[in-house]
């Protein structure tokens, strides 16, 4: 958020990042695909994509920013950013799916787009899916960059955006959702009211639409007794041991202090 002003001129002179849907085991997963420029930095050769996971309840909007900035001048790197199933333009998922089902539907769109090594970079809830990957699969996963890293395991935090686990509910059981209609439209306001302290005005609305969007999807899902697994079941200390390549985390010690 702090290089918006610094990636606008990026953004006048740099193609703009084409937006697609792959088919997984999952459900239609979309990505934003910022693509090298042909015949750019000729002389010198491709550096390794970076496949980016966004934070809940946000969307691939939220790289929208930083993708010219990660391409580099050069256009030597291709970024691609991808929608959690359930979030921005991805399907909900078909059934009731963990952290690893997910981060392999991810290496089905990264397959689907002929991308092989890469580097895996998560925001929250995609520092999950980003660890996932990394540490089950080292042969493609060269790298894994986490920002506003934090664990909180259950029971220490159980606020997380999915209130309830596949593992405790029969499939095809209604879930409830802790997200009511209101005739008076204060299920939307406070959407906004909630991060308005301290988001402006357009960012929020950014936020807002991105969640409004969860939500909605997240509505459809329990009723027919679909889930996501909570960030505080994924086995990530188990996870992170396995992981064995160069890994950078960013501001992991604020992000908790923050939450």
């Amino acid at each position: 958020i702090t290089m918006c002003q610094e990636t606008k001129k990026d953004q006048a002179t740099t193609p703009l990042p084409q937006r697609g849907i792959v088919q997984t085991a999952l459900g239609g997963i979309g990505y934003l695909d910022s693509l090298p420029t042909n015949g750019a930095a000729s002389s010198q050769p491709l550096l390794l994509p970076i496949l980016c996971f966004h934070s809940s309840p946000r969307s691939t909007d939220e790289f929208v920013e930083i993708l010219p900035w990660l391409t580099g001048d050069a256009r030597r790197r291709r970024i691609v950013a991808l929608d959690c199933p359930g979030y921005g333009w991805s399907e909900n998922p078909q059934r009731s799916c963990s952290m690893n089902d997910i981060a392999d539907a991810f290496l089905e769109v990264a397959d689907a787009l002929q991308i092989g090594e890469c580097v895996v970079l998560g925001c929250l809830m995609g520092n999950f899916t980003a660890v996932s990957l990394a540490s089950r699969y080292p042969d493609r996963i060269k790298g894994c960059i986490c920002a506003n890293l934090y664990y909180f395991p259950r029971q220490v935090n159980s606020k997380q955006p999915e209130t309830t686990s596949s593992n405790n509910k029969e499939e095809g059981q209604p879930i409830p959702d802790s997200w009511q209609l209101q005739d008076d439209g204060s299920h939307l306001s406070n959407l906004h009211n909630r991060r308005k302290a301290w988001l402006d005005n357009e960012l929020n609305a950014r936020v807002v639409q991105s969640e409004l969007t969860y939500l909605v999807n997240r509505r459809a899902r329990y009723a027919q007794g679909i889930s996501i697994e909570n960030f505080d079941q994924f086995d990530f200390v188990a996870a992170a041991t396995q992981v064995q390549c160069p890994t950078l985390c960013i501001k992991g010690l604020a992000c908790c202090a923050f939450f």
